[in-house]
This record gives C-alpha cells, sequence and structure tokens, in this order.
C-alpha cells in the first residue's frame, strides 16, 4: 500500500490550456472541477516544481489513458553537449535524470498512478507527457506528488470490500408520491491488513495530523488486485496489537468526487 501523505507540489503549468478550466485547478481537493487542454486538444505536457522530492504521482478524476516523466534536478546544471568556452553561445543545461515510471491506472476510479524507479530525495521539476483517446480532450481533476509512505506490501489481506454512500434526494410524500434527485454515489472501501507495528502508528500518526483529509492512496492485495484512490479516512485507524512485532489494522477509505 502506497500513500501519498504530503502533496509537495509549488508550481504547475501546461502546455495546454482551457483558460476556463486552468491547471490550478488540480491544487483543489476536488476531482470534479477540472483542469482541461484546449478543445479536442488530447496531449499536454504538464511541469510540476516538486519540494523535497518525489517517488510517486498521482492523477484523479481524468480521461488519461498514459503518462511518461522526465525528472531534472535545477541545482544540477553543466555546460550543453559540444558547448565550447570561446564559443559565444554558450549555455547551460539541466540534464534530465535516469528516471522512469511505471502506470497504474483502474477505470472504475478514472485515476493514474505513477511510480517512479527510483526515489528523488531533493527538489526537483517534472515533465510528465499525459495522453487521453486521441478523439477526447485531455482533462484532470486533481494531481498530487511527493515521497510515499508504504504500509505493509501487499495489502489488505483479503481483499477490498466496496460499499456506496448514495448522495442522492429522495423525499416520500404522504400521498404516496415522492420525490428524486440523482446524486453522486461515493465509493466506500473497507480494507483489514497486516501491518507493522511501525507502519500501523504511521498510519494512525497521519490521521492524527490530518484528519479527514483527502490524499492519495494505491493499495495492492495479495492477489495483485489493485486500487487507485483519492479518498479519505473516515476515522482513526483501528490497531489491534495482536503479534509480536506487527498488527490487525482496520480502517475505512471514502473517494472523492
Amino acid at each position: 500500500m502506497r500513500h501519498l501523505r504530503e502533496d509537495s507540489i509549488v508550481t504547475r503549468s501546461a502546455s495546454s490550456e482551457n483558460p476556463n478550466f486552468p491547471i490550478s485547478q488540480t491544487a483543489n481537493r476536488h476531482p470534479g472541477q477540472k483542469y482541461r487542454a484546449v478543445p479536442d486538444e488530447w496531449r499536454s505536457v504538464i511541469t510540476l516544481g516538486v519540494t523535497g522530492g518525489c517517488s510517486d504521482i498521482m492523477l484523479a478524476g481524468t480521461n488519461a489513458i498514459n503518462a511518461s516523466v522526465s525528472v531534472t534536478d535545477p541545482n544540477e546544471i553543466a555546460w550543453a553537449e559540444d558547448d565550447y568556452w570561446a564559443d559565444d553561445s554558450d549555455t547551460w543545461i539541466n540534464g534530465p535524470m535516469n528516471i522512469t515510471a511505471s502506470v497504474a491506472q483502474r477505470s472504475r476510479s478514472s485515476a493514474l498512478w505513477l511510480q517512479f524507479s527510483e526515489a528523488v530525495n531533493r527538489s526537483c521539476e517534472i515533465e510528465m507527457t499525459t495522453v487521453c483517446q486521441p478523439a477526447e480532450t485531455l482533462e484532470i481533476g486533481v494531481i498530487r506528488a511527493g515521497l510515499s509512505e508504504t504500509y505493509g506490501g501487499r495489502n489488505p489481506r483479503f481483499g477490498l470490500p466496496e460499499a456506496g454512500d448514495d448522495k442522492s434526494i429522495f423525499d416520500d410524500n404522504s400521498n404516496g408520491s415522492f420525490y428524486y434527485k440523482k446524486r453522486d454515489v461515493l465509493r466506500v472501501f473497507s480494507a483489514s491488513a497486516i501491518m507493522s507495528r511501525t507502519d500501523a502508528w504511521l498510519m494512525a500518526d497521519y490521521f492524527d495530523v490530518h484528519g479527514q483529509e483527502p490524499s492519495a492512496w494505491r493499495i495492492t492485495d495479495k492477489n495483485d488486485s489493485e486500487w487507485v484512490l483519492f479518498a479519505r479516512l473516515l476515522g482513526r485507524p483501528s490497531i489491534q496489537h495482536s503479534h509480536l512485532s506487527h498488527c490487525d489494522v482496520s480502517f475505512d477509505l471514502k473517494e472523492v468526487l
């Protein structure tokens, strides 16, 4: 289980941007409030300035099907290749790091997760080339990036039970008629996992500091089933110190739309 408990993005820009749906929308807590590329543009290069380092990026509320990254360290500059001191066109360049990213996506969650081949433990600049289907216009609700915490590897033990919180409005009148207004249904996941005592306390400490603030989660169970969620903990994780060095941990996550 991977968790982006802190968003480390300090600057963001996009090569293609609809002025009515700017890239700044991706900093909010609501995937339904979209950034969009210009109409009919299915590709955009999104540049993120990240402080403190980065190992994972999560996109929520998106129709993106793939993304690739180029990572550079603004403090690591060198002479351009074949550049010479005597040349009037001397230039400094910021060479990209040798970082690739594996991509995980689940269509039900409309989310994309990029995990770096190697964590960058310092401030960096990331160019993320993001694409959707050519017939569509690229859109993204939320972008989060930073150094992830990991809790116990492949958890939960028994899959991830899923329920729903229907926000539709229903009123049953006394004469038998009724009023109904369809609203969104939020998915609610309940998990049970075995974690080291350190990981269990780390998750509990997160809730003690941040409460129900939504954040990015990537959960993989023992059958390699995977979920990518922008969600909030509904309460402090329940911890049972049932083992010598490990704990039984239960928690509930509700997705945010």
